[in-house]
């Protein structure tokens, strides 16, 4: 489909970042208003070491350096009109433990990893879930695996200690004889 007018690029970020060593899932861009097929390019800063613009206007590969990466891309359509639009990408240390968020609750303790991830598992017990509940008759180490739709996956621990046991039933009649009697 053919359009007049110079071309315009879009933005789609999904994440504010990435991890070492994972496959990014954003930002990627596009570009409408011009003459497809576009062609894309870095005209000025670098991205991350491991990370290079493919031809769909699409970040690829796994970064291997950390840090804040300024650059500036151009779209060129088919009739040589072109566009530039200036992006930055965030790199972290794919090699921090995932925050797992800690709240006590009766008896037993919350656990809650960080939102936006397409899959969790915890172990132990497989759970699934974003935030589970625990109650260990002893401590236990509980771990999880968050996993991006990208399938990088990070991971956090925590140890939780025995939960507080639960409070006693009623006394039952045969168990009234057995206390003192009152003066």
């Amino acid at each position: 489909m053919s359009t007049s007018g110079t071309p315009r690029i879009r933005t789609y970020t999904a994440k504010p970042g990435f991890f070492t060593g994972c496959r990014p899932t954003a930002p990627r861009v596009s570009a409408e208003n011009g003459v497809a097929p576009y062609g894309w390019s870095l005209v000025s800063g670098a991205l991350p070491l491991g990370l290079s613009l493919g031809n769909a206007g699409t970040l690829e590969g796994q970064p291997t350096a950390t840090g804040h990466f300024p650059f500036r891309v151009r779209a060129t359509d088919a009739s040589g009109g072109s566009a530039e639009r200036d992006l930055a990408v965030d790199v972290f240390d794919g090699g921090e433990s995932l925050p797992i968020s800690i709240v006590p609750d009766a008896f037993c303790t919350r656990l809650e990893a960080p939102e936006g991830y397409a899959a969790y598992e915890w172990l132990p017990g497989r759970q699934t879930a974003r935030t589970i509940r625990a109650c260990p008759t002893e401590t236990v180490v509980f771990g999880v695996v968050a996993t991006e739709a990208s399938g990088c996956r990070r991971r956090g621990s925590v140890t939780v200690p025995a939960a507080v046991p639960a409070a006693r039933g009623p006394i039952m009649p045969s168990e009234r004889r057995a206390l003192p009697r009152e003066p």
